[in-house]
C-alpha cells in the first residue's frame, strides 16, 4: 500500500506538470478495467485541479450510445465507432476544446435509448447534458483513446491497471460484501469470462497508445521517451 501510494502520488504530479507543459483546454483520458482504482484517482486528480483553481469538466462516452434495440438488431454491442453517435462526440470534443459549451447526448440507462436519434439531433421528448467550457476535461468510459478519429483528441492518454486477483477482491467487497448486488457464483463467473477477452479487446491496444501506464500491482509508473523528456525539463 505504501508502493501504490507513492506510485499514485507521482502520477498525480507527473499530470499536472503535463498540463502546465501542454496547456489547456486539454481533454484526459484514464482507461482501465472495472475495480482497478480510476475512480479513486481520477477523485484525487479533481482535487489538486481545484486546489490549483482549474475548472474541471467530464464527458461521458456511454452517453453516446445509439438505442440498445438498434445496435441489437444489427448485433453491433457497445464497443466501437458503430455503437455510437460517434460524429456528435467528435464535434462535441473539438467544440469544448475551443473554448464552447457543448450538448451531449444523454442515455437513458432503464429504457436504453438516447436523448438523440441516428442522425445526431436531439428527439423531441430528449433531455441534453450540458457540458460547459473547463480547463481539464475529463474523458469517462472504457475506451477513450481506442478509436481513431478520437485518440488524437486526447491530450493526456493513461492506461491505469491492477492486477485480475485484486480487481476480483475489490469487486467482492464492493458489490456482495457491501452492495449485496450479485450472487458469489454470478459475479465470479462473470468475471472470469468478460474479463480476459475485455483486455484484448480494450486495454491491451490503448497500451500501445498511452502516455502513461500506471501499475499499481506492481508499484510501477511508465511513460513514453516524449513525455519523460517533458517531466524530466525544468520547473
Amino acid at each position: 500500500m505504501t508502493a501504490n501510494e507513492a506510485i499514485d502520488q507521482a502520477f498525480i504530479e507527473s499530470v499536472l506538470k503535463l498540463v502546465e507543459a501542454k496547456g489547456t483546454p486539454i481533454l484526459l483520458g484514464i482507461a482501465g478495467p472495472t475495480a482497478a482504482g480510476k475512480t479513486e484517482i481520477v477523485d484525487r486528480l479533481r482535487e489538486r485541479f481545484a486546489e490549483k483553481k482549474r475548472r474541471i469538466a467530464a464527458i461521458e462516452m456511454d452517453n453516446f450510445l445509439l438505442d440498445r434495440d438498434y445496435r441489437e438488431e444489427r448485433n453491433i454491442g457497445s464497443f466501437g465507432e458503430r455503437a455510437l453517435h460517434f460524429k456528435l462526440l467528435q464535434s462535441c470534443i473539438r467544440d469544448i476544446l475551443d473554448g464552447k459549451a457543448v450538448e451531449t447526448p444523454r442515455y437513458d440507462f432503464i429504457y436504453a435509448t438516447s436523448s438523440h436519434d441516428l442522425e445526431g439531433n436531439l428527439k423531441p421528448d430528449g433531455v441534453p447534458v450540458i457540458v460547459k467550457p473547463a480547463d481539464i476535461i475529463f474523458i469517462e468510459g472504457n475506451s477513450p483513446f481506442l478509436l481513431d478519429g478520437l485518440a488524437e483528441l486526447v491530450g493526456i492518454k493513461v492506461v491505469y491497471l491492477t492486477d485480475d486477483p485484486v480487481r476480483l477482491k475489490r469487486k467482492w467487497r464492493r458489490d456482495i460484501d457491501y452492495r449485496k448486488k450479485y450472487d458469489p457464483y454470478y459475479l465470479r463467473n462473470r468475471f472470469f469470462k468478460e474479463q480476459p477477452p475485455m483486455a484484448v479487446k480494450n486495454y491491451q491496444p490503448q497500451l500501445l497508445r498511452c502516455d502513461i501506464f500506471v501499475d499499481t500491482t506492481g508499484a510501477s509508473l511508465w511513460v513514453t521517451p516524449q513525455i519523460r523528456e517533458i517531466l524530466s525539463s525544468p520547473e
